[in-house]
């Protein structure tokens, strides 16, 4: 098949007959273009792969024989890719993820006794049933190697649509769709809890059990990124709370944690106020460390859900884990 010259811009005509339609035809010729593109030397890029120039020349001239377009530009002091070299690129790139979702896949398959298993949560679910969960996984499944992270809300979120993370229990506010935070992903729910503000005891509002949103408001919070539709102050009232993050509407707190021992230790040094379920609160309470305010608002109830991506499967490692996660939330009061 001809192949069409190395002129960046290319023709109109072969530009759209490539977008669209190109698929490489293994996971090889796609590691074989992005990674001549990335080094932008065929000496490089050979080294790299573990072949000879000469071999890596022709391998590369069958790909672009087979698209029937060129794909980098030989004449120039580096090897850059033309405009349909950048097209393939694109493909190329969806062509190895889609490789490594698969061995991914196969492997969770293959074994349930063994393998990795990347888990994301945040601050609260860490605390209440997260820890227990992977303790008691372990413990049934010794082979199993467990990565966990304690990330913000939204990191969280971002981790799981992007497949960082294989399985994530993080709080989701009502349909994943509804939210571009997390549109996309899959869910089972858990348990939902109401959320309680509190203080250090010897804080101006200690003495006001039922202070409202507004006073409460007027010091700083400590903990993570809220939806709108949680947020128990309105606009006006959020004094030196925090504030609305403009692009999204978020509420971000003045003093921004992903850990419930940090935004505890910073309420019981400071005058800030922080939020918890009251699941979290109790010994505090009892002890007289801390005072919960017992204002209540029925949008201010949170719940933490089993969350993946679609495009990742759910392994039996990770369906083990749901199921405890699950069993440890229903048995707390």
């Amino acid at each position: 098949m001809p192949v069409e010259g190395g002129d960046r811009t290319g023709s109109a005509a072969g530009l759209r007959r490539i977008v669209g339609v190109v698929e490489m035809r293994s996971e090889s010729d796609a590691r074989v273009v992005t990674v001549v593109a990335r080094l932008g030397s065929f000496v490089k890029a050979a080294d790299a792969l573990g072949v000879t120039q000469p071999a890596l020349s022709r391998r590369l001239q069958a790909i672009e024989e087979a698209l029937g377009v060129k794909l980098f530009d030989r004449s120039a002091r580096a090897v850059q890719p033309t405009v349909f070299g950048e097209a393939v690129l694109r493909q190329a790139d969806a062509v190895l993820r889609a490789f490594g979702d698969l061995r991914h896949d196969i492997s969770l398959l293959r074994e349930k006794e063994r393998g990795d298993l990347t888990i994301t949560t945040t601050m609260y679910p860490a605390h209440i049933s997260v820890a227990r969960a992977i303790s008691e996984l372990v413990y049934r499944h010794p082979g199993l190697k467990v990565h966990l992270t304690v990330d913000d809300q939204l990191v969280a979120a971002r981790k799981l649509r992007e497949r960082e993370a294989d399985i994530g229990v993080i709080w989701i506010p009502g349909e994943p769709d509804a939210d571009p935070a997390y549109r996309g992903l899959m869910c089972r729910r858990l348990p939902r809890r109401r959320h309680i503000f509190y203080c250090r005891a010897g804080h101006p509002l200690a003495m006001f059990p039922e202070a409202t949103p507004a006073q409460i408001a007027a010091y700083p919070l400590v903990g993570f990124h809220m939806g709108p539709q949680m947020l128990p102050f309105r606009p006006d009232e959020l004094g030196v709370s925090g504030s609305i993050l403009p692009e999204t509407g978020i509420f971000e707190p003045q003093i921004l944690v992903n850990s419930y021992p940090a935004a505890r230790a910073v309420v019981l040094s400071s005058n800030a106020v922080s939020w918890a379920p009251m699941c979290l609160l109790e010994e505090s309470v009892v002890r007289g460390e801390i005072v919960a305010f017992s204002f209540s608002l029925e949008r201010f109830v949170c719940g933490y859900d089993i969350a993946w991506s679609p495009d990742r499967m759910m392994s039996p490692a990770g369906e083990a884990f749901a199921q405890i996660v699950k069993d440890i939330e229903q048995a707390i009061e």
